[in-house]
């Protein structure tokens, strides 16, 4: 007597026709469109999106990337300061930061930026990148509510604040390389 009370035929069947459904469902609609094309959306957060011909708007997650020498790969979602109110505001009056989260410091020029914690409820690593993503200093631990200044001798162009010890929990240090996505830089 067999164990199992499906014959092997009707095995057979089964998989035939859930190959076959599994076929059907997965064909793509006709939008009757002959062209699928899409356009680029920003979020009031800074991150972006890309607008499907059918309406569909996929979330884009602002993200900055470090890359180890050991070839892994640390991620880190941040909120973006583009304009001169969203930078002098910065993570001021924040009681708290997810591990993994931070604030990208989005500049037109590479120069040497000074930062405050005036205001800053919470200890911050400065991470400074230079055009090309690459780590070119970090200010360690700055202290909330002091004036600083706290900057660097290199020149940068964008700068992440992500909480203090960040920088050295993850291996992160002068010469690590970056890399973004989620978000355009005008």
């Amino acid at each position: 007597m067999d164990k199992f009370p499906l014959k092997q035929g009707r095995i057979a069947t089964f998989l035939l026709l859930l190959t076959l459904a599994l076929t059907c469902f997965g064909c793509a609609v006709d939008s009757g469109s002959d062209d699928n094309e899409t356009t680029d959306s920003t979020f009031s957060d800074g991150g972006s999106s890309i607008d499907t011909d059918d309406g569909i708007a996929i979330a884009q997650i602002p993200l900055v990337r470090f890359f180890s020498d050991d070839g892994t790969t640390l991620g880190v979602q941040v909120e973006l300061a583009r304009t001169l109110s969203e930078q002098q505001t910065g993570l001021m009056f924040r009681e708290s930061l997810d591990e993994f989260e931070g604030m990208l410091f989005l500049f037109d020029t590479e120069t040497t930026w000074s930062f405050t914690m005036e205001n800053t409820l919470i200890p911050l690593d400065m991470i400074h990148l230079d055009a090309d993503w690459n780590v070119v200093g970090i200010v360690e631990n700055a202290v909330p509510n002091t004036e600083g200044p706290y900057t660097i001798a290199a020149p940068s162009q964008y700068v992440l604040e992500v909480n203090a010890g960040f920088a050295e929990r993850y291996g992160i240090r002068v010469g690590t390389q970056a890399t973004y996505s989620g978000f355009e830089l005008d």
